[in-house]
């Protein structure tokens, strides 16, 4: 079948002629080359190798999205999981205290601003 498709491909006369021009060391690695090709042409008539080597770049291009795509997720657990870890460390940066101290601090900073803005409304009232 792979000699078939070859000769329907190329025609038994210029496999010939390509044989023999060819460096008698380089003919088995022609002979591989030219049945890869026309094997190609017997399973896509149309495209041949062309088919193939579009299909691999459809291939490379929808992994390669894919690929950017899980990087971008990577990368913003990575900013997450950062952040977090920030918290902790902010939290418990001073020797002695717990992590839960911080954020208390911001709620008193919070409950304080609230409370300078309730005593300027009732003044403007």
């Amino acid at each position: 079948m792979d000699f078939e498709n070859a000769c329907r491909l190329f025609g038994l006369a210029n496999l010939l002629r390509l044989m023999r021009c060819a460096e008698p060391s380089q003919r088995q690695v022609m002979a591989n080359s030219i049945l890869t090709e026309a094997n190609m042409y017997g399973n896509d008539p149309i495209h041949g190798a062309l088919g193939h080597v579009l299909n691999l770049n459809n291939q490379i291009q929808s992994v390669q999205r894919e690929l950017d795509f899980v990087n971008t997720m990577l990368a913003q657990c990575s900013l997450q999981s950062t952040s977090h870890v920030d918290d902790v460390v902010a939290g418990s940066s001073h020797p002695g205290q717990s992590s839960t101290v911080a954020p208390r601090e911001k709620e008193g900073g919070a409950q304080e601003k609230d409370a300078e803005y309730k005593r300027k409304n009732k003044k403007d009232h």
